[in-house]
């Protein structure tokens, strides 16, 4: 916010084509296609969660992906993801999917069942289901095991179910599932942390510091 994007966007908007892994990973998210770019800048002002950047879907056609085979090693065992997100009032929409262009292997799901205050997150392992979600800023962690998976929002557990089976992924997604172009989400995307490895241990840590961080 040191004015940099909205100096560059002037008065228009400004949308993501590469959101650049901070890690050394190189797992950028991308979007070549101009009419599929998640926004983050709005007729010159950066779009904020609580005081900080965010990039918002459109809930048509906007997506992110990073394609590699490095998600096929973390998606086959124990692995963990904490993000921001501030959700709508979206039914059926995918935030996040990893998996394959024809499967997913977790998913973030918004407005399951019709009810814009429900949130699913699931794997082949486990789903974690939450209700009367208000719209606002969310902190969700999701430590995903093939035995003891949990997923939580503002370090508090759903309704925790259990599952099997297992997809060989090749993708991460935001925004969409899949191929990038179904079941969009309108809602943002302020940060987003992924681990080859459970934090079970750590896992109440990060969340803490990232409420923190967010103001959440």
């Amino acid at each position: 916010l040191d004015g940099t994007l909205a100096a560059f966007c002037g008065v228009g908007d400004g949308f993501i084509v590469t959101w650049y892994d901070q890690s050394l990973n190189s797992r950028h998210l991308t979007q070549p296609t101009a009419g599929s770019q998640p926004k983050i800048v709005s007729a010159g002002s950066v779009l904020t969660l609580n005081g900080f950047p965010t990039v918002q879907g459109d809930g048509s056609n906007d997506s992110l992906l990073n394609i590699s085979a490095d998600w096929g090693a973390i998606g086959s065992g124990d692995m963990a993801i904490v993000s921001v997100m501030e959700k709508t009032s979206d039914v059926n929409a995918i935030a996040m999917s990893i998996g394959t262009v024809s499967q997913e292997r977790s998913q973030f799901l918004v407005g399951g069942a019709g009810t814009a205050g429900n949130l699913t997150m699931s794997s082949k392992y486990f789903s974690e289901a939450f209700s009367g979600l208000p719209q606002s800023g969310l902190s969700l962690a999701f430590n995903d095991a093939i035995s003891g998976g949990r997923a939580y929002i503002d370090n508090v557990t759903g309704t925790n179910t259990t599952g099997s089976g297992t997809v060989t992924s090749d993708r991460l997604v935001l925004f969409s599932r899949r191929d990038g172009t179904s079941a969009n989400f309108a809602g943002s995307f302020s940060e987003l942390v992924a681990w080859p490895v459970g934090q079970t241990s750590s896992r109440t840590a990060i969340s803490a510091e990232i409420n923190s961080r967010y103001g959440l």
